[in-house]
């Protein structure tokens, strides 16, 4: 059940929650090469119980690597003093590698993107998306999250294969689908 937490909003419907985190508009940057573009895009929007509690509809955020850091606040949080990434849904992503001590793929893109903090406390999750202030059982979070990476991936699925351009990008696209694929594979206990 989605809570509203003192001193916030009331997100006015009672009945049990039902957060959504929407993709919106999915496409690729490279039209004319859509299998050089390694980063599926388009905007986002995350309700609860039919509310908009953020409409970004900015159709050239990195919804993929957005999707792959959803999928790490299944494990982590995503605070402001310790967060998983600049912005949970980056606007771009004009580099991206493999960090040698953690293994995982980073992302650096511009100073823009979508934000909120995600962090789990016994059992329930807690957003905060600019003044709301909300909690959701872990689980419900884990499945709102698993089928937003579900909607991106089939994206992926039903576009044509990726050519990465060189064996940087191919190191780093494998890597990132890899993790992608251990994260979504492990979160299924968690739904």
């Amino acid at each position: 059940m989605l809570d509203v937490l003192p001193g916030t909003r009331a997100l006015g419907a009672t009945q049990p929650s039902m957060l959504r985190i929407i993709p919106v508009n999915l496409h690729w940057l490279a039209r004319t090469q859509p299998t050089k573009d390694l980063c599926a895009h388009g905007g986002i929007q995350l309700l609860a119980n039919d509310r908009i509690l953020l409409d970004a509809p900015d159709n050239d955020l990195a919804v993929s690597t957005g999707a792959l850091h959803l999928l790490r606040t299944l494990e982590a949080d995503h605070s402001a003093a310790s967060p998983l990434a600049e912005h949970l849904i980056p606007h771009c992503g004009h580099a991206m590698w493999i960090d040698q001590e953690s293994g995982l793929v980073e992302n650096m893109g511009c100073n823009q993107g979508v934000n909120w903090w995600v962090t789990t406390r016994d059992g329930r999750v807690e957003l905060v998306i600019e003044t709301d202030r909300v909690q959701i059982r872990q689980n419900e979070w884990a499945e709102a999250v698993c089928q937003f990476a579900d909607a991106v991936d089939a994206f992926y699925v039903a576009s044509e294969p990726k050519t990465p351009e060189n064996e940087d990008e191919r190191e780093w696209f494998a890597s990132f689908r890899s993790e992608w694929k251990a994260r979504r594979d492990s979160s299924r206990s968690a739904i």
